[in-house]
């Protein structure tokens, strides 16, 4: 080698050493800029009358999670081509669903067990993370390289988790924290039937559709009868006549022309 090019090569040499140790120390100095893992816990406000939420040991809720499952609801950033977040569609105003679709509400799913239109998930063990996962790499196809990249995204995580490395489990698990916080318990309705002075009251009309629902001539109480309004069940409610084979509801999931007659 002449030894015109051996200094050429020493200065290559340093110069990447050089870059790489850059590299290296801004990406330290990145963690050290994170917030410090916070998982102080959140106290879910359970209204009267209600059943014990359904929250998994793995993802207790926090007051850093919650938030952070919040600003991803709200984030076109899940969507695989930024059109869409979860709000665009559960619109808060409306029950967090789109009025005259069949966008499912997502409130009260602290309580729920059976999850999608079609009971596609409602085998034992599935949770609102098993279904949120589904939701992030299935329906959003969400690509976690630009959380990652992300200038905030990576801290936030960081301060709900106390993970380095975003994944898609981690934005499932902040987003079930979130819609487990989405309680209808304060409507009106609730407020009648907690009662107490300066609480509202039952129209005329009001009245007569309340003993309506609960009686056998209306017989909406025996499904809808509880707190949540749900028993989380399937039922022939006399629509099954309407659709056909692999249209009906339970069948896309079990494949069972019985179980489809179930609405």
């Amino acid at each position: 080698m002449s030894r015109q090019v051996q200094p050429f090569l020493y200065f290559l040499l340093l110069k990447s050493v050089l870059i790489l140790f850059a590299c290296c120390e801004r990406e330290n100095n990145r963690d050290v800029n994170w917030p410090d893992y916070d998982p102080s816990p959140l106290q879910l406000e359970i209204p009267p009358g209600f059943p014990p939420a359904i929250i998994p040991a793995d993802n207790p809720l926090t007051q850093k999670g919650v938030n952070l499952g919040r600003k991803l609801y709200h984030d076109k950033i899940l969507h695989i081509d930024g059109l869409l977040s979860c709000s665009s569609c559960h619109l808060q105003e409306y029950g967090f669903t789109t009025p005259g679709s069949a966008i499912l509400p997502h409130i009260n799913l602290a309580w729920s067990r059976n999850f999608m239109w079609d009971g596609k998930f409602n085998m034992i063990n599935v949770n609102l993370e098993y279904v949120s996962l589904f939701e992030v790499e299935d329906f959003m196809q969400t690509d976690v390289s630009r959380l990652i990249e992300h200038e905030h995204y990576p801290g936030l995580f960081h301060e709900a988790f106390g993970v380095k490395e975003i994944t898609s489990r981690e934005i499932a698990y902040a987003l079930a924290q979130f819609m487990r916080t989405q309680i209808s318990g304060s409507a009106r309705y609730d407020l009648i039937l907690a009662g107490g002075i300066g609480t509202p009251v039952f129209t005329g009309q009001e009245l007569w559709g309340y003993e309506l629902f609960f009686t056998e001539k209306g017989d909406c109480f025996h499904c809808h009868g509880n707190k949540l309004f749900t028993d989380n069940k399937f039922y022939n409610i006399g629509l099954d006549s309407l659709f056909e084979g692999s249209n009906k509801r339970l069948y896309l999931t079990t494949g069972n022309p019985d179980r489809s007659r179930k609405i």
